[in-house]
């Protein structure tokens, strides 16, 4: 993944899980790896799963890499994040306010 990746996804890196790398621990979707800029203040952190980007989801980096372009730049980005036991929506900032 380059750092033009990484901006393009909000600040997170990203990894892709199938059931086959996860035996069974982890359901197969999209996990962070590191969170920075806006993700990281918005609470995402190592290994969270991401399920859904604005009402959409998402099962592959593919898929969240279309519902980001679906966004403008000025945007917050709804993820819906599971964590553990937990699901909640996460606001994080597209890109700073243009001053």
């Amino acid at each position: 993944m380059t750092q033009s990746d990484n901006d393009a996804r909000l600040g997170l890196a990203l990894v892709e899980r199938g059931t086959g790398q996860s035996l069974g621990m982890l359901p197969a979707g999209i996990y962070v790896r590191s969170a920075s800029g806006f993700a990281r203040l918005a609470g995402l952190r190592f290994d969270d799963m991401i399920v859904g980007v604005n009402g959409t989801a998402v099962a592959s980096l593919k898929d969240f890499d279309s519902a980001l372009q679906a966004t403008q730049d000025d945007d917050v980005v709804a993820l819906l994040v599971r964590r553990g036991k937990l699901t909640n929506f996460m606001p994080v900032l597209r890109r700073p306010p243009k001053t």
